[in-house]
């Protein structure tokens, strides 16, 4: 039995966290931002997180398409490699706190030491390697289609806004863009769970009804309307308009892409 100091020992939510900083972020003034971008420390740590970034979005969007394509042995790296990111979303946000102004040093010291806040997130124990059914009935066949293609959209948004944090990597733009990445991280791992379901169980039997049920409300509710398509919001970062503005943001999204045939560029 745990004692009375560890039963009410506070419980790090790591969301609510990195919502407190994104907001704490955007407050900052122009000035305070481009003195933390003329950081040295801080300019050889975003080259990390430029550099991760890259390789991210690069392996998000050749996954999905090799998915797309039909090789279904790809998910499991996907899911992996959704799985990464997030933690590593998480990461970024909370050893990015030892650059940004106003926040007290407890709170500094509490976040850079912390072990619970870089630990990795829990990968599903689904097997994913088991031999699927692909008899799939007309609904099972329009349901898990559905997901595929909600898929294939969250992995261009996630690829441009990959881009943008790339792009935006020597502003102070990682822990505001990582909270909004974190909810189509989040989505396109219960959606890879609940495709990989639909392939070994099928959508009547009762291990994937509830799973079936949660994902039409969150995801399928009102026709073809995708609700992920609400993430397309803040700064546009999703948007067409800001490849247009903005040339290193583009450059980065075609080679996250793969149209060039180059390989990943870095920060210099």
């Amino acid at each position: 039995m745990p004692n009375e100091r560890e039963q009410f020992r506070p419980v790090l939510d790591k969301d609510v966290m990195l919502d407190i900083l994104a907001d704490h972020v955007r407050g900052l003034s122009r000035k305070e931002q481009e003195s933390i971008a003329k950081n040295k420390s801080y300019q050889q740590w975003v080259k990390n997180v430029a550099t991760r970034t890259f390789d991210y979005g690069y392996k998000i969007f050749r996954l999905t398409q090799n998915w797309r394509n039909g090789n279904e042995g790809v998910a499991t790296s996907l899911y992996q490699t959704y799985a990464s990111l997030l933690t590593e979303l998480y990461r970024e946000a909370f050893d990015c706190v030892q650059f940004i102004p106003g926040i007290p040093e407890n709170v500094k010291e509490f976040l850079l030491t912390a072990p619970s806040t870089f630990e990795p997130i829990p990968t599903a124990d689904t097997s994913f390697e088991a031999k699927p059914n692909l008899d799939l009935t007309p609904e099972e066949r329009f349901f898990d289609q559905k997901i595929i293609t909600t898929l294939a959209t969250i992995a261009n948004l996630m690829t441009r806004g990959l881009s943008v944090k790339y792009a935006l990597c020597t502003k102070l733009s990682p822990v505001r863009i990582n909270a909004d990445l974190r909810g189509l991280v989040k989505v396109a791992m219960e959606l890879i769970t609940g495709h990989q379901m639909i392939l070994l169980f099928g959508v009547t039997e009762q291990a994937t009804t509830k799973t079936k049920e949660a994902l039409l409300s969150k995801f399928f509710g009102e026709a073809d309307k995708l609700q992920v398509l609400d993430y397309m919001g803040e700064g546009k970062m999703f948007s067409d308009e800001i490849f247009g503005e903005n040339k290193k943001a583009k450059e980065s999204y075609l080679l996250m892409t793969g149209l060039f045939d180059l390989e990943p560029l870095y920060l210099q």
